[in-house]
């Protein structure tokens, strides 16, 4: 029964991951956007939300919390840098 358990779980994690969005959308800016990119359009790795007030987005990867930016973004050195995140449909 214990290895039903675990593979039902198994099961569930592995669906939650399919509906990651893995592109932004031009329409919001990458506001919705929750894929995995963790580094900026110059291939430098982004830093921690957290050091920059961002408690709230948990990690590293690339997001467009307020809208300001035109799509997803991140803090490099502690600067906004642009992502190279795909724009969906393209």
């Amino acid at each position: 029964m214990s290895v039903f358990v675990a593979n039902r779980i198994q099961s569930v994690a592995i669906v939650f991951s399919c509906f990651r969005i893995a592109c932004y959308n031009y329409d919001d800016k990458g506001v919705a956007y929750t894929g995995d990119v963790y580094y900026d359009s110059n291939g430098y790795v982004c830093q921690d939300w957290a050091q920059h007030n961002y408690a709230e987005i948990a990690g590293n990867t690339c997001r467009n919390p307020e809208g300001a930016r035109t799509k997803p973004w991140c803090f490099v050195n502690g600067h906004q840098s642009l992502c190279e995140v795909p724009l969906c449909g393209k």
